[in-house]
């Protein structure tokens, strides 16, 4: 990223000069939320500084929103209508989750400006940044007729991870909510889009297994339980010919409850 920024420097000042600004919304703790909503919340910020930061290098102005989770979905739609009419903004993000009084109002921004996948079918983006990461990183050792498997395919990254999938010709096995996700460990590339990290655990990855992305994101020192706590998005690439991992991101993190045969139950 450090490189991304520095190749992006001579951008900065021409940008600047345009005026154009980047909304990010994302929601706020209130008293009385369950403890996996407040993890969530808690990623959501790292998440939308770390947006607001790359945007500021790019020399576009950044407008940081944050409201309550029980904010009034009246108080949401007035800031997305807000953004939409500003002649300024160039883009619109909703920090996910939002609470779901709110997924309908979501459905407003002006397509134009949704550049995270938001409208499913309606945006100019066939899926979110990160689907498109995760993609990227699958994508070489998804070659060759290897069998795929996207754990949480029914969700917003998973769904996106999917798509971008079958753009190069690939079919994955999607496994969602209440599948057995043992059948990942017969493919050769699994993909965990939880949101959940720890999902899948050594009953699953087998030695075969060319890469296993887990994009599960849990702040460290705010996981609810001890088997979660601290852990970050995670990929381990198997370094066997012919698909030799360039880099080892992090080894793979032994889940302690795993279960040959385990369901996924969203916490």
């Amino acid at each position: 990223m450090r490189q991304v920024k520095q190749g992006l420097s001579q951008y900065q000042e021409p940008v600047r000069r345009t005026g154009r600004s980047i909304s990010v919304i994302r929601f706020e703790p209130v008293r009385g939320l369950d403890a996996q909503t407040r993890v969530k919340l808690e990623a959501s910020r790292v998440s939308a500084n770390q947006k607001l930061k790359n945007f500021s290098s790019m020399g576009f102005g950044t407008k940081d929103v944050h409201l309550p989770h029980n904010v009034d979905p009246g108080r949401f739609h007035e800031e997305i209508l807000k953004a939409n009419e500003d002649p300024n903004s160039l883009g619109i993000i909703v920090q996910f989750p939002p609470p779901r009084t709110l997924l309908p109002y979501v459905q407003d921004i002006d397509p134009r400006k949704d550049i995270d996948g938001l409208l499913g079918a309606r945006s100019q983006q066939r899926a979110c940044a990160t689907a498109d990461g995760i993609t990227r990183v699958a994508l070489p050792y998804a070659r060759d007729g290897a069998e795929v498997s996207v754990i949480g395919s029914k969700g917003f990254v998973g769904g996106g991870v999917v798509r971008l999938l079958n753009d190069q010709g690939i079919e994955p096995v999607c496994l969602d909510y209440g599948d057995d996700l043992s059948r990942a460990r017969q493919s050769d590339v699994i993909i965990s889009v939880t949101g959940s990290p720890g999902i899948i655990g050594r009953d699953i990855i087998a030695d075969h297994h060319r890469a296993v992305i887990d994009s599960g994101f849990v702040p460290r020192g705010t996981a609810p339980s001890r088997a979660t706590r601290g852990t970050m998005p995670t990929t381990f690439l198997s370094a066997s010919p012919p698909y030799q991992a360039e880099s080892v991101l992090s080894r793979w993190p032994c889940s302690s409850n795993a279960a040959s045969r385990r369901r996924w139950t969203p916490g």
